[in-house]
């Protein structure tokens, strides 16, 4: 696979997480959020155990571990948003949420002194620029507790771009896919069982399609084809592909619900397309390859 296959990739399982936020509106019409995020992992684990079975039974223990702790960081970078929205505004987390694309280099220099190239530099800031133009409508207002648990999910999810570049340089990034879903599933299930006593489930057909559609396209695909991709391209890459999110889902929200794009929200989505046509479309080929990772196996 090439790296602009694997960006382009990475951008259709973006595409995929930009409509999650259609899905979950729909599905949160009937359910908590909490019940959706549960049948949201058992329905990927559920697909995924039944197309992949037996690579998941014949994963080596390593694997199993490592793909286990990307579910766990997996459930707070779900979780966290989900704290956070009780006192904050849903732009103001989106565009908290965005900068993962400047905490992947801030923690690159952080654990591994890798630093950034004037050219992805430029394209981190024209996407913080334009995901601060569609998300915050001119104003950003006083942090409180709302807007650390979105700025900790950026945090965490930079952790999980990086660790998944790292791990699947030397194992199955299949495998590594299908053993994060796993303990996300468990864990969400038993947090609503706790909450609820019972496991409440879809009653039309309206929200059946909608955890569905969270459930294969969202979360069984998009998170077997991150690892995938991800072996063939960069952290960097993979942070700044991410700010097309709030991009993709507003998108979303016009064709579904007729919110129109004003001026400014069209002012970044351009500055959005701008940074990744900078640094995704990049005709290298092969694995992404980083001698600080490398050096430590």
């Amino acid at each position: 696979m090439s790296r602009l296959q694997a960006n382009l990739i990475l951008i259709l399982v973006t595409f995929f997480w930009g409509a999650s936020y259609v899905f979950m509106k729909f599905a949160l019409f009937q359910l908590d959020a909490l019940t959706v995020l549960a049948i949201r992992f058992d329905l990927a684990l559920l697909i995924i155990g039944i197309f992949l079975g037996p690579k998941f039974i014949k994963t080596p223990l390593k694997t199993v571990i490592h793909g286990s702790l990307l579910g766990l960081i997996l459930i707070g970078v779900f979780l966290f948003p989900l704290l956070g929205l009780r006192t904050t505004t849903p732009s103001q987390a989106g565009f908290l949420i965005s900068l993962t694309m400047i905490f992947v280099p801030i923690e690159l220099w952080l654990f591994k002194h890798q630093r950034v190239t004037s050219r992805e530099a430029l394209a981190i800031g024209l996407a913080l620029i334009g995901v601060s133009f569609l998300t915050l409508h001119g104003s950003l207002k006083s942090f409180n507790i709302g807007d650390l648990w979105c700025l900790a999910t950026g945090v965490l999810y930079a952790g999980h771009i990086i660790l998944t570049a790292y791990f699947t340089q030397g194992e199955s990034p299949l495998q590594i896919g299908i053993w994060q879903i796993t303990p996300a599933s468990f864990v969400s299930t038993i947090i609503v069982l706790l909450n609820h006593h019972h496991f409440p489930l879809p009653t039309d057909t309206i929200t059946w399609g909608a955890v569905l559609g969270l459930g294969f396209l969202c979360t069984a695909v998009g998170f077997m084809f991150q690892p995938l991709a991800q072996k063939y391209t960069s952290p960097l890459n993979m942070g700044l592909i991410f700010s097309l999110e709030p991009l993709f889902s507003a998108g979303f929200s016009w064709l579904f619900f007729g919110e129109l794009f004003n001026k400014y929200e069209l002012v970044g989505a351009m500055m959005i397309l701008a940074s990744i046509l900078l640094m995704v479309f990049q005709h290298q080929s092969g694995h992404w390859k980083s001698s600080r990772f490398e050096s430590q196996k």
